[in-house]
């Protein structure tokens, strides 16, 4: 019956191949899977990069459930490979909760966050241009 319902929820694209997989994999393995995190379920963040603090999990749980936002652990491990995402372009785990905290998102998506920017080059083009401290090495102060 399970695989049934993955192969129908796979069809009409309400999960991934991958999310599939990894369904039946653990189905396989003897688990007890769950559909929906029910009151009192603990969720798996094993998809996450790493945990930020309680504090910060806690009040982005909140968050996420006073906006309505699903808490299951599809959900969750969504979240989860959008972190990894985020994480590569730069920005914490940490960062990306906050921001989805304060912002009241449903969800989040790696690509809400946009790309950050290296803070350590903030020469601007005219002083790049400009900078003439290359040639003092080969011919010494003016």
């Amino acid at each position: 019956m399970l695989d049934r319902l993955i192969t129908v929820l796979t069809n009409k694209g309400v999960i991934t191949e991958e999310d599939a997989s990894w369904i039946r994999e653990e189905q396989a393995s003897g688990l007890e899977l769950t559909i929906k995190a029910k009151k009192g379920t603990s969720l798996n963040y094993d998809r996450w990069p790493y945990l930020p603090s309680d504090e910060l999990l806690s009040a982005w749980l909140k968050s996420k459930k006073k906006a309505k936002g699903s808490l299951s652990q599809m959900a969750i491990n969504t979240v989860g490979k959008n972190l990894h995402i985020a994480v590569n372009n730069g920005w914490t785990v940490e960062d990306c909760l906050e921001k989805a905290e304060n912002s009241n998102w449903k969800g989040f998506d790696a690509d809400w966050m946009g790309v950050k920017k290296n803070e350590t080059t903030t020469q601007s083009a005219y002083d790049r241009l400009t900078d003439r401290s290359w040639c003092e090495a080969l011919v010494g102060p003016n």
